[in-house]
């Protein structure tokens, strides 16, 4: 079954744009691990220094050797130095969607954005609200 991590991150003032690019640079690696269908970047368009990462994996073992990988690599010295302190909140979710994975065009993500807000993800407003 699918496993879908919704992980907000927030960049040190003013860093936003820096921080999703970095992370951009990073999501094309990850993207490349065996059963990755999704692992993208969002920045609000509202609270630029807001920042979303939606990932999707084949399953849990999937996530898991993910999670392994990541373990065993030193952080990312651009990444450390450009988050804001603090936790990043996640969100992981299991489900299963009929005929498809993960949303390939901006419409159907800007619709799971809607979907998250309305579960109480703070961000955008409407459509039109976040960077892809």
């Amino acid at each position: 079954m699918p496993v879908r991590l919704v992980i907000t991150t927030y960049a040190k003032p003013g860093k936003g744009a820096e921080l999703a690019q970095a992370m951009a640079d990073r999501c094309r690696a990850v993207q490349q691990e065996p059963g990755c269908q999704q692992f993208e970047v969002f920045q609000s368009a509202l609270a630029p220094d807001k920042l979303v990462t939606l990932e999707l994996w084949a399953d849990q073992a999937a996530l898991d050797a993910h999670a392994q990988r990541n373990a065993t690599r030193p952080p990312h010295p651009a990444l450390a130095a450009l988050r804001a302190d603090g936790i990043r909140p996640r969100e992981d979710r299991s489900y299963w969607i009929p005929g498809s994975c993960a949303p390939s065009t901006v419409r159907e993500a800007q619709h799971l954005f809607k979907a998250i807000e309305k579960e109480g993800l703070q961000g955008g407003n409407g459509d039109n609200n976040w960077v892809v």
